[in-house]
C-alpha cells in the first residue's frame, strides 16, 4: 500500500467533529527506522499544505519487522512508540497503529518543522539517508549454517505468500541481504525474497 493523503469529507455541521484528512503509510519489511520516519514526516507536511488546519488522522500498518519473541523489532517499535507518539503526535489529531490508538488531548499544532532532524550516534543533523549508518536489527546474529526455508523468510517478512519484494512476482529465490562473502549469516533476518531477474541484478552488499 502506497502512502496516501485522503480528504475524509466535507466540512462538518456546526457542533460536530470535522472529518479532516486521513494519512496512510504501510511500513514495509525493507524499511528501516530512518526511511519510515522520513516518509511519515513527508506525508504529514503534504497534508498540512493541502488542507491547512484540518484535523489529521494517521494510520500506520507494519509488514514484517518481527523479532525472535514474535513482537515487533527495534525499528517498528521505535517508529510507533517514540517517533509517532513522542514526536509527531502534537501535529496530529489521532494516530492508529497495530499497537496503539491515541488521540491528541490538546489542539493539533500547525507549526510543523521544515526539516526532519534525526539523532544518529550522538550527533543531530538534517536527514540525509546516505550519511546514516546501517543499524543491525540484532546484536547477536545467528550462527545457523543452513539457509532457512523460503516460507520461513516470507513469514518473517510478513508476506502472505513468498513473492519478490520488488516486483511481487513468483517464483522467488532466497537472497542474502549481506552476502556470506562479506560476513553475512544464514539467519532468517539476513534474507530477502527476489525473483530470478532481480536476484541477478541485486548489488553485492546490504
Amino acid at each position: 500500500m502506497a502512502d496516501r493523503v485522503t480528504t475524509e469529507g466535507a466540512a462538518a455541521p456546526e457542533g460536530t467533529e470535522p472529518k479532516g484528512v486521513a494519512l496512510y503509510h504501510d511500513m514495509r519489511a525493507e524499511e528501516d527506522f530512518t526511511k519510515c520516519a522520513t516518509r511519515l514526516f513527508s506525508i504529514l507536511q503534504k497534508a498540512a499544505v493541502a488542507s491547512p488546519s484540518a484535523p489529521r488522522r494517521l494510520y500506520l500498518d507494519v509488514q514484517g519487522h518481527r523479532n525472535a519473541a514474535g513482537g515487533y523489532d527495534a525499528d517498528a517499535a521505535e517508529i510507533i512508540q517514540e517517533f509517532l507518539l513522542g514526536y509527531l503526535s502534537p501535529y496530529l489529531t489521532e494516530i492508529r497503529t497495530p499497537l496503539y490508538h491515541a488521540r491528541n488531548p490538546g489542539p493539533q499544532r500547525e507549526d510543523i518543522p521544515d526539516i526532519l532532524h534525526i539523532q544518529d550516534r550522538g550527533r543531530e543533523h538534517a536527514y540525509n539517508h546516505h550519511e546514516l549508518h546501517v543499524r543491525n536489527r540484532d546484536s547477536h546474529p545467528s550462527t545457523r549454517r543452513s539457509r532457512p526455508p523460503v516460507q520461513a523468510i516470507a513469514d518473517y517478512l510478513g508476506l502472505d505468500e513468498p513473492t519478490c519484494l520488488i516486483c511481487w512476482q513468483t517464483p522467488v529465490e532466497r537472497a542474502h541481504v549481506v552476502p556470506e562473502s562479506l560476513g553475512g549469516s544464514n539467519d532468517v533476518r539476513n534474507f530477502a525474497l527476489l525473483c530470478t531477474c532481480h536476484h541477478r541484478e541485486a548489488v553485492d552488499g546490504g
